[in-house]
């Protein structure tokens, strides 16, 4: 899940349970409304079994 600096959630981009193994997930900038977000700071949340993270990336468009 992906959301901005207020805490809104703008997209999520994978929701669906997968076997264990590398993934990637790419975010083009639009949110789940088709609308685009524009570059910035935002906060994506990473979950996986007990495993979860909530790291700030950077988004250059």
């Amino acid at each position: 899940m992906i959301y901005n600096l207020v805490g809104q959630k703008l997209i999520t981009l994978v929701d669906e349970i997968k076997q264990p193994g590398h993934y990637r997930a790419n975010w083009n900038g639009f949110d789940d409304r088709k609308r685009f977000v524009g570059s910035g700071v935002y906060i994506y949340k990473i979950q996986a079994g007990k495993f979860e993270a909530t790291k700030k990336m950077v988004l250059l468009l």
